[in-house]
């Protein structure tokens, strides 16, 4: 593996990058740590910033591995007490594995008078939010059925929340709008 052959199996759209999983999964098909390890290390050699969307029930080696290379460990939980439940067992295995300080939580899903607020998601938690995602299924079933990423072609208030989360996440500082000539003179 290298980056010229990691990129000829990479999808590309809208400046961002994504390795697509397998059409059908099978277990078989699940690489080892080596294998995924070198795969790491070619994608951060290759790319500025990765994300690996992982999901809960992986392998925990798999998830230590790829936890253990990361700047920053990003949960996603939704405001609803099971949900919370089950992202309480994830924060804690990750800080049992020396991960504390990279975690970072974010609330997806999130409406102004939920009825779990701030205090008692840290509370429970033993760890803050880190950012909210409001609840707008208007603007993400729009999304997945046009096959299009949220930000690229909306312009609502999810689409304006992720553009903030990934300059945080990535410490890439957002630019700053243009004002217009009028403002100038103004």
């Amino acid at each position: 593996m290298d980056s010229v052959l990691l990129q000829s199996y990479m999808t590309a759209a809208n400046g961002v990058s994504v390795l697509p999983g397998p059409r059908e999964f099978q277990q078989s098909q699940m690489p080892g740590g080596d294998a995924l390890a070198r795969l790491l290390e070619v994608v951060s050699q290759t790319y500025s910033h990765t994300f690996v969307d992982m999901g809960s029930t992986l392998d925990p080696e798999h998830v230590r591995l790829v936890a253990g290379m990361a700047a920053r460990v990003v949960v996603v939980s939704t405001p609803e007490l099971p949900a919370l439940w089950r992202t309480e067992r994830l924060l804690r295995f990750f800080s049992s594995v020396g991960l504390a300080e990279q975690l970072r939580l974010v609330i997806n899903r999130s409406r102004k008078r939920d009825e779990i607020t701030d205090a008692e998601i840290s509370k429970a938690l033993k760890h803050p939010p880190y950012w909210r995602l409001p609840n707008s299924y208007a603007s993400s079933i729009k999304a997945i059925n046009n096959g299009s990423p949220v930000v690229s072609s909306n312009h609502s208030e999810l689409a304006r929340s992720y553009t903030e989360l990934a300059h945080l996440l990535t410490e890439v500082p957002m630019e700053e709008k243009r004002r217009g000539l009028f403002r100038l003179f103004g």
